[in-house]
């Protein structure tokens, strides 16, 4: 783990939080779980290592935090590879909508100049977790899909374990969140298997409106065929107008 911490060492300095960001906004833009996922993963080393730098994080629960979230991506990802097309998936609209919704919001941050600061917290580290908020808050409020919900809770927990481990230092707090963390990805993974009932599998409710075709039962034809006569019979022996009419009576009087 130390070789990974001294590998994105770079997400301590000023361009750190600015890559942090942009791959929780990616995450929201893509709307796909391969990108999700790995963008979480990405996400939780990039924090662990910006706190162990800035905020002086022991390496050790850095570590047991990124292993922590490995285990949550993959128990995530095991269950969305029989993740189909889902209605719950595609309620998020298109990724120039999600683009232009992530842009608003961040001109609307600007503007308001909303600078919360956390204690023992750096103000770099502040603004993060402003940011976080607003692109969880958004992530859950485009789809209602467990997978990116989960997503969005898991990111969530990341923040709070870092101010958890910085303000109060216990790990015994550490490792209850990181209880929590692999409780929320199991919980999110069976839900996601939940949601793949195929459409055969469901019974259809039948309503006042319900065509014959929607509860998947053949319905009669208009005309069905004569059981003691042909067509060319039937007909010979009447004019056309008199024929469709008697038949339109006889089939009015079955369905009554």
């Amino acid at each position: 783990m130390n070789v990974v911490l001294a590998v994105t060492n770079f997400f301590g300095g000023a361009r750190g939080p600015i890559i942090i960001g942009l791959t929780t906004a990616l995450i929201i833009v893509a709307w796909e779980w391969r990108v999700a996922l790995l963008g979480l993963f990405f996400v939780q080393i990039g924090m662990v290592s910006a706190a162990v730098v800035d905020l002086k994080l022991p390496a050790d629960w850095a570590g047991v935090m990124v292993v922590v979230m490995g285990l949550s991506c993959l128990i995530l990802a095991m269950s969305a590879q029989r993740m189909t097309r889902t209605t719950t998936l595609y309620q998020s609209g298109t990724w120039q909508m999600r683009a232009l919704l992530l842009a608003v919001v961040y001109v609307g941050w600007e503007l308001a100049q909303v600078n919360l600061r956390f204690p023992q917290i750096t103000p770099q580290f502040s603004d993060l977790f402003v940011w976080l908020a607003l692109c969880i808050l958004i992530q859950l409020g485009l789809s209602s899909n467990p997978l990116f919900s989960t997503v969005a809770l898991l990111m969530s927990l990341i923040a709070i374990q870092i101010m958890a481990a910085v303000i109060v230092n216990s790990p015994s707090l550490l490792a209850l969140i990181g209880t929590l963390t692999l409780l929320l990805a199991l919980a999110g993974s069976y839900l996601v298997l939940v949601e793949q009932v195929t459409v055969e599998e469901e019974k259809p409710v039948v309503t006042d409106i319900t065509f014959p075709s929607d509860t998947r039962v053949p319905s009669d034809p208009l005309f069905p065929p004569i059981e003691d006569e042909g067509w060319t019979e039937w007909l010979r022996r009447q004019s056309w107008g008199e024929a469709l009419l008697q038949r339109t009576r006889q089939v009015m009087g079955r369905r009554s």
